[in-house]
């Protein structure tokens, strides 16, 4: 494989960095450039998009978000609110032989890990997404991997007969009870729904209003999610859930509901027809973003989805007693 230059993007090379999300395996939603950027803006950072370039062709690239703590230690992180993946992308192989698409993935995480090496950065820590299986590169390098879950839950063929037993029954339990469901944007609604949903847990809603509606406005301005609401016989509120996309998968991006009407069971049949409706867009499948909270798996395995693993990886560019201050560090921005 020939020379490859990694270097930061420029903004008039955003069009290709899209382009190259959407080919990739790895890219998703959460990669693309509007996101990013609406996102750094929205939560006041900083952000770095490294593109790896072969005889002037975009091939891979990373992108992750950075702070500046205490105007010292640079930190860059994918885990933002609302922000679920970040991190690796690249392009597809064109040889199918195992040995060669292998060795040219490593050598593009290669060097995007050089560049990163060379940027003054205290500390790192990136969500890959799912599609991103293979990340020795990274413990080469020293990087720590940390292992999380999520559920699939296939579109494919009849969906109901697909669901569980318990699944069928309460959606047939809220039809009887006149719940109604139908796509709707009504943000504040949402945001009445949301803050029951973490009160009822004494939790505090774990990102801002206005974060929220900015990238609710950005979804809906680009064509990229919808949200629905599922509502009581007398018109109020039970469920409500906000679906993104990409060009491969759909994502169950935050969801929410009153815990007076849970015993309506309108959150399932709120999903089902959400999947009758992706089903018709044509997605395949749908990520829904819950195996990793204890009070939310039940629920999910309920819909007969599969279990996929993605990783979390870091590292401490540091020495001595750098790495007693980088552990502070750390907790404070990956909790």
């Amino acid at each position: 494989m020939s020379e490859l230059e990694a270097r930061i993007l420029t903004e008039s090379e955003y069009n290709q960095w899209d382009q190259l999300v959407e080919q990739s395996k790895q890219g998703t939603i959460f990669h693309l450039s509007k996101w990013i950027t609406t996102t750094a803006n929205s939560l006041h950072l900083d952000y770095a998009i490294i593109g790896v370039f072969k005889d002037f062709q975009l091939i891979g690239g990373c992108s992750f978000f950075i702070k500046n703590k205490f105007h010292i230690f640079k930190i860059g992180y994918t885990s933002v609110p609302l922000t679920f993946f970040g991190g690796l992308v690249m392009s597809l192989p064109k040889s199918t032989k195992v040995r060669e698409s292998e060795q040219r993935e490593h050598t593009i995480i290669s060097s995007i890990l050089e560049k990163i090496q060379t940027s003054n950065f205290f500390y790192l820590s990136l969500i890959n997404s799912p599609d991103l299986v293979d990340i020795r590169p990274f413990k080469k390098q020293g990087w720590r991997e940390h292992v999380y879950y999520t559920y699939i839950v296939s579109l494919e063929n009849d969906i109901f007969k697909n669901l569980s037993s318990k699944v069928r029954t309460n959606i047939r339990k809220a039809q009887k009870l006149g719940i109604t469901v139908k796509k709707e944007y009504n943000p504040d609604i949402y945001w009445e729904l949301t803050k029951s949903t973490y009160g009822k847990q004494n939790m505090k809603v774990p990102y801002q209003k206005k974060h929220l509606f900015t990238l609710m406005e950005m979804i809906r301005e680009n064509n990229l999610g919808e949200m629905w609401i599922a509502r009581t016989p007398n018109g109020e509120p039970a469920s409500a859930d906000f679906i993104i996309w990409d060009n491969k998968q759909a994502h169950r991006w935050i969801a929410a509901s009153d815990e007076q009407f849970k015993d309506t069971n309108a959150t399932s049949l709120l999903i089902f027809e959400i999947f009758l409706d992706l089903q018709k867009k044509g997605f395949h499948d749908i990520n829904m973003m819950s195996a990793n909270m204890s009070n939310l798996k039940a629920f999910t395995t309920a819909f007969n989805p599969r279990l996929v693993q993605y990783y979390r990886v870091e590292r401490i560019y540091g020495t001595g007693k750098l790495f007693e201050l980088a552990g502070i560090v750390k907790e404070m921005w990956t909790k």
